[in-house]
């Protein structure tokens, strides 16, 4: 479970699918994780290739209206379980504090210092998308292992090279 520095997002959203949703926030999970068919497929073969792996799990701020498109990720995990949390502490503790505010100016700017500070008093600080992410990831990958293979969670894989 992690908090992340706000980071703007570019590209299209067309990997991701929307768990949950409130005026400003999204859930999302990651096409292809958890399910199969034809777009699991093809995400899977996109990060194969670009050799990425983010994490399943992630929220972001997300505003939309005719003059402007405004996404930013606020936090990622591996489970479900971890990102609901942030979830919760979302709609328990930002939804009340932005409901007075009438600019979506103000709204993002109150969400991504606050998150900003969330991520500095946790004790993992990093970039969504950046190399420190890579422990998150091999989770995300590991636990798919496990899965796949019916491997019990405690159970420790080796490396052995000769």
């Amino acid at each position: 479970m992690v908090w992340v520095k706000p980071e703007h997002l570019i590209l299209a959203q067309s990997f991701w699918s929307c768990e949950k949703a409130s005026q400003y926030f999204k859930l999302q999970r990651r096409k292809g994780h958890g399910t199969r068919g034809f777009s699991s497929l093809i995400v899977a073969t996109i990060d194969s290739v670009f050799d990425t792996r983010p994490p399943p799990y992630r929220i972001i701020y997300d505003f939309d209206n005719e003059d402007i498109h405004i996404s930013i990720v606020l936090a990622v995990a591996v489970e479900l379980k971890e990102i609901e949390e942030h979830w919760s502490y979302i709609q328990d503790n930002f939804i009340p504090a932005i409901e007075p505010l009438h600019l979506e100016k103000d709204v993002r700017r109150y969400v991504t210092t606050k998150v900003e500070n969330l991520a500095n008093n946790s004790d993992e600080v990093i970039a969504p998308y950046s190399e420190e992410l890579d422990s998150v990831a091999t989770r995300s990958c590991l636990e798919k292992y496990h899965k796949t293979f019916s491997i019990p969670p405690d159970e420790k894989l080796v490396n052995c090279e000769f």
